[in-house]
């Protein structure tokens, strides 16, 4: 691989996703990440709470050792058909800029069924269908061991995948302790987060993939 663009939806995407595989290609690649919004969406009792999520992912990626952070700006929730092309032009503009050959982000159901995740994901693959610096995609997603501990999210929570439909698996357990700093660094979510890590326990240790390449 060369550089590479990962994208997503939300600050604490990139940390409960791939980020043992960021951490581990990091080390031998230029890894760049790409935040749709600023995840301000909700209500918290925290104050400024963009502010806040940006400075937690900022803080993610130090640990992950991306290159550089770009943050889009769109509105937490409100991805949608009238903001698809815009969206697509950001990132292209920033496969050009990083020079990513490389492109990760949400497997086509958005792992949690966020509609969000979702629009990212098709988003991303627009622009890979139709980039020619671009040669390999990589779709983030949960093999069915994986989803079977995530219990109930929104309305739907898709299935996972079978090992038969994975086509790309990352062996992180050098990089563990690295992905549970990852999401520990977001301390908003940190309910989520420690729930998360104690469900998931052994299984955190692979990160999985379907993987294309032109």
């Amino acid at each position: 691989m060369g550089n590479i663009l990962a994208v997503f939806a939300h600050p604490d995407d990139e940390a409960f996703g791939p980020s043992g595989t960021l951490s581990k290609l990091s080390k031998i690649n230029d890894v760049y990440l790409v935040c749709v919004t600023r995840g301000g969406g909700q209500q918290s009792k925290y104050k400024n709470l963009r502010k806040r999520r940006s400075a937690e992912l900022r803080n993610s990626a130090r640990i992950m050792g991306v290159k550089k952070v770009f943050f889009f700006n769109f509105e937490d929730g409100c991805l949608c058909n009238k903001n698809y092309h815009k969206l697509a032009a950001k990132i292209q503009e920033k496969v050009n800029v990083t020079k990513s050959d490389t492109l990760i982000t949400f497997e086509p159901r958005g792992v949690s069924g966020h509609i969000d995740h979702i629009a990212v994901s098709m988003v991303s693959t627009f622009v890979f269908e139709r980039s020619r610096r671009l040669k390999t995609l990589l779709y983030f997603c949960l093999n069915k061991a994986q989803r079977a501990l995530e219990g109930k999210y929104f309305i739907y929570f898709p299935p996972g995948y079978g090992l038969h439909e994975i086509n790309y698996t990352v062996d992180i357990s050098d990089y563990y302790e690295k992905k549970k700093q990852t999401i520990m660094a977001h301390k908003s979510q940190m309910f989520d987060g420690e729930k998360y890590l104690k469900n998931h326990n052994e299984e955190l240790k692979k990160e999985h993939f379907i993987k294309l390449s032109k």
